[in-house]
């Protein structure tokens, strides 16, 4: 738990220090924040995914819903944290292709994790994923947002 406050802390100094307007740091501490938690939430619910099937040689693949949802459910997990990690440098990088990659991670997130939530209801970690994926989502698709992610935002003029 020390170690990934460490590694918050010194991920949330780099984005707070930089010089930039105060709307600048408040989009990138949300956007970035939930891209690292995302990324590692998505990696974690893949392999949970996977060590549930491992652990049902005998259930392969879709002999019910709960194994199901779990093969549909894990891989997806897995790409939307691949797209996600890649999303970061490209998002700070300023390229439109981090801005998709990051919406539709958030998407894949949302699409996996609601249905495995209310099939499995085991526990909440794929409705967690889900809701954070949901809350990118809209997020990136606030205009304002957008224009600062990708550096096309103007400051507005002061009118004297």
């Amino acid at each position: 738990m020390i170690i990934t406050l460490v590694g918050l802390a010194a991920y949330w100094s780099v984005l707070l220090l930089k010089k930039s307007p105060k709307g600048h740091r408040a989009t990138n501490f949300l956007v970035f924040t939930l891209l690292g938690v995302i990324t590692t939430e998505s990696f974690v619910l893949g392999f949970g995914a996977l060590r549930q099937l491992m652990a049902r040689p005998e259930y392969p693949l879709f002999v019910n819903s709960k194994i199901a949802i779990l093969t549909i459910g894990g891989p997806v997990s897995w790409i939307a944290a691949i797209m996600t990690f890649a999303a970061i440098p490209l998002l700070a990088a300023r390229k439109p292709l981090g801005w998709w990659l990051a919406l539709i991670a958030g998407l894949s997130v949302a699409a996996a994790g609601l249905p495995t939530h209310f099939v499995r209801q085991a526990t909440a970690d794929y409705l967690i994923g889900a809701i954070m994926g949901i809350v990118l989502a809209a997020i990136l698709l606030v205009p304002v947002v957008k224009q600062r992610l990708l550096g096309t935002f103007q400051e507005p003029s002061a009118v004297l």
